[in-house]
């Protein structure tokens, strides 16, 4: 997911159309209203999946070092969070996908 945002972010950035007056450079398409709010929110959802699973990390890494003094209080807090990510995590970037794919044809 982030790897095909920065893709599109950064075409978006790049690629011109359409001048406003004559004489004047073309506008970046990253600056049409459209484009930013198809890609805006895309952006912040990979930051919050990104930070998310640095969380989940982490709680891997507890429940890690604390099973191996047989405290195993958080594991079925690690089971129930990976459990819910997963399909949460796979939807939401299969769709920023295809969204960062049609938002380079339009």
């Amino acid at each position: 997911m982030k790897h095909a945002i920065t893709i599109a972010v950064r075409y978006a950035a790049v690629r011109r159309q359409f001048s406003n007056t004559e004489g004047e450079p073309e506008q970046q398409i990253l600056n049409y209203a459209t484009h930013e709010y198809r890609l805006m929110p895309l952006l912040a959802a990979a930051y919050a999946l990104h930070f998310t699973s640095m969380r989940l990390q982490s709680l891997f890494t507890e429940s890690k070092e604390r099973s191996m003094n047989d405290d195993f209080s958080l594991l079925k807090d690690l089971h129930t969070t990976a459990a819910g990510l997963k399909p949460i995590c796979t939807w939401l970037t299969h769709y920023a996908i295809d969204e960062c794919r049609q938002v380079r044809f339009i």
